[in-house]
């Protein structure tokens, strides 16, 4: 959508005038400035088990309101990273911390949203 535009007032404009973005957290978060240029009505999130709450909150800031659907019994989120733990020293042990890397957004939501904004799925639809 925006890669035929040719100056930034138009992808400026473009983006004003935009109703629906359909994106990754990842894709929206490296385009944070341009999005910052709107504010959105709602905001969803599937898969959210697997999505970092860091990963989600740009996009929660930017949106009134936040629909996060997801399988708590699903896969927990995955960091990849180049990170290397070689820059520590050698008395520092990675499976003894507790990074909290294994939180999803929708483990902090569930507790959070009454039953009644909780839906949950009579039949699994791959069933």
């Amino acid at each position: 959508m925006l890669g035929k535009l040719s100056n930034r007032q138009e992808v400026i404009e473009k983006v004003k005038d935009t109703h629906i973005f359909v994106s990754t957290v990842a894709s929206m978060n490296s385009h944070f400035a341009l999005f910052k240029l709107k504010h959105f009505q709602v905001a969803i999130f599937d898969e959210a088990s697997q999505l970092l709450p860091g990963q989600a909150l740009p996009s929660i800031y930017r949106a009134d309101k936040a629909i996060i659907v997801g399988d708590p019994h699903q896969m927990p989120p995955t960091l990849s990273t180049t990170f290397s733990f070689d820059s520590f020293n050698n008395d520092y042990d990675e499976d003894d911390a507790d990074d909290g890397n294994d939180v999803s957004i929708l483990d902090i939501a569930i507790p959070l949203a009454d039953s009644e904004c909780q839906h949950h799925l009579k039949v699994h639809y791959r069933s």
